[in-house]
């Protein structure tokens, strides 16, 4: 009888999925050309890869992403040979950023690499417990050699933190390196396939062209870097962040269609002794179809996001975008329709419980979602500041002086319909209002001479709030420049008034009490239009019915004799 990874040991796990991962490569005959930037290729790949094996996906993007990708970003000509060797699987590498002591603040971070300039090389040291690389995948067992994250230091001088490739183990022999310690990181709530493990380095030398170079070098001992050297290394690993938004995406809405379609098909109760399918209940209505807009616009934001891949600016702003309503998307979706499957949806083959806990690291892989939304709003930030003038101060006093900041929301909703254009409109007007007040309160803050973080600590539950409305004005307004029609207008609708009434504490001082009444109506009303339309709108979901394809999980047997 074939044994699933699931049922296997830890190291059988490990074993068995590295050499799935080889044997996958060998029949894809797809060997990463880093030089081309077929983004679409990979990351249809890693999208349709996540219905499958997630475990797959996270071991392919740690080699050819994490590794791969980060050396042909941050390196030059004089590293490629690393990146063949990596395509053709001659080679596994894993990235060394995360520390034990620190994970989002990479500045912070305490790895040390110090320049030796007799001998032209660098040492790697871990100086403290906290210093101690974690987290890291592929390490504990397959990695031959890492990119380290490390604080440069020149003449005791430190120039901050700039990236460093690190042989752990020897190709031939799979000896650890000298000076080089990894320990197992252990049993993980999920990926349990992937080898997580702990480095610790004590005095490792490395040459000096494993440097990677991109940003910044030293020459004869004199360090040269260019301007804005660490946001530029930092924003060059954008895009991996990107493709986890849409793998989340896509299992939310593959679960979607598995649910629906049964719940289509399951009977319960009804009157006159007939039962009735229990998605026509209303309450399914209210659990299930504000995801399906969610899931299907949020597809239709990536893929126009897909175009500006190779803009910076866009990019870091469309990747946190994707991740962070990606990740969240696909959590509650998971529950939600769990819940809504009942009892069946319980059953360790509905998946719904093992997918839950692989995805679940998605909101802090690559980049915790707080910290990303605080980067979002500092953007805003940046992008408000030349706005700042005497006129934006003098409008904002007389919009905080008739305690008018808002337009009115309650003109967005006339005669049972909803203006999309209005609600647009106004949000951007409580943005600006909002990111305007931060600013003169930062000035304040500067004028008498105080930390502003501070006040950034003081308002980070403000400055989130904010973040997430700024993440669904950008999506709307990509949304409303792509094709559309009355039925994905059905959909943009029902995700603004369900946007609505989750942050409604948001919203309140600028809807009254009876448009609150309203928009619950309303809502019921975008149910009914989507449940009368619900085939069209499985359509749109456009995703295969993989377990019908390749097993027969439980709650197909059931739907089968329904």
């Amino acid at each position: 009888m074939k044994i699933s990874r699931a049922m296997r040991t830890t190291r059988e796990k490990r074993l068995l999925l590295h050499d799935q991962f080889l044997e996958f490569m060998r029949l894809l005959k797809f060997v990463p050309d880093y030089h081309q930037k077929s983004y679409d290729l990979i990351l249809d790949l890693f999208e349709i890869l996540h219905l499958l094996d997630v475990e797959l996906v996270v071991k392919m993007a740690v080699q050819f992403n994490l590794w791969g990708e980060t050396i042909y970003r941050l390196g030059t000509k004089k590293h490629l040979p690393y990146l063949t060797k990596t395509a053709n699987l001659e080679i596994f590498g894993c990235f060394a950023m995360t520390e034990i002591g620190h994970g989002s603040n990479i500045a912070k971070l305490e790895t040390t690499a110090t320049y030796n300039y007799a001998s032209d090389t660098f040492t790697i040291n871990s100086p403290t417990y906290s210093s101690h690389k974690y987290w890291i995948g592929q390490a504990e067992r397959f990695a031959q050699y890492a990119i380290v994250f490390a604080q440069l230091y020149i003449r005791n001088v430190c120039y901050g933190v700039h990236p460093f490739i690190v042989q752990l183990r020897d190709i031939d022999t799979h000896e650890l390196a000298h000076g080089i310690e990894i320990r197992d990181c252990g049993v993980k709530n999920g990926l349990n396939s992937i080898d997580n493990g702990e480095i610790i380095f004590d005095n490792v030398n490395i040459p000096y062209n494993n440097l990677l170079d991109k940003f910044a070098s030293i020459n004869n001992g004199v360090y040269l870097s260019e301007k804005g050297r660490f946001s530029k290394m930092l924003n060059e690993l954008t895009k991996n962040r990107f493709g986890l938004g849409e793998g989340c995406t896509i299992i939310a809405k593959y679960h979607l269609k598995q649910t629906i379609q049964y719940c289509s098909l399951r009977k319960q109760f009804g009157s006159g002794g007939q039962e009735k399918p229990i998605m026509e209940l209303p309450s399914h209505h209210k659990r299930l179809f504000p995801l399906l807009a969610k899931s299907i616009l949020l597809k239709v934001y990536t893929t126009k996001q897909r175009e500006y891949l190779d803009m910076q600016e866009e990019s870091h702003i469309s990747s946190i975008i994707s991740k962070y309503m990606g990740s969240t998307l696909c959590l509650t979706t998971l529950r939600k329709c769990r819940e809504a499957c009942g009892g069946h949806g319980y059953h360790a083959d509905s998946r719904f419980g093992n997918v839950y806990k692989d995805m679940e690291i998605y909101t802090t892989f690559e980049g915790d979602n707080t910290v990303l939304l605080q980067q979002l709003f500092q953007n805003y930030l940046k992008q408000a500041r030349p706005e700042l003038n005497t006129r934006s101060i003098l409008i904002y006093e007389g919009k905080k002086f008739h305690n008018r900041h808002i337009a009115g929301l309650d003109e967005c909703f006339f005669k049972h319909d909803f203006s999309i254009p209005m609600f647009l409109k106004n949000l951007t007007y409580i943005i600006e209002y909002k990111v305007i007040h931060f600013m003169l309160l930062l000035r304040e803050q500067f004028n008498l001479d105080m930390d502003p973080r501070i006040l950034w600590r003081h308002r980070i539950n403000e400055i989130l709030a904010v973040s997430t409305m700024i993440a669904v004005k950008h999506m709307l307004s990509d949304i409303m420049e792509s094709e559309r029609n009355i039925m994905t207008d059905y959909l943009i609708k029902l995700f603004i008034v369900d946007h609505i009434k989750t942050h409604i504490s948001f919203y309140a001082e600028c809807i009254s009490s009876k448009q609150i009444t309203n928009i619950h109506r309303y809502s019921e009303s975008l149910y009914a239009k989507i449940y009368y339309h619900l085939d069209y709108y499985l359509y749109l979901l456009d995703v295969p019915d993989i377990l019908f394809l390749t097993r027969t999980s439980h709650l197909n047997k059931l739907t089968s004799h329904l």
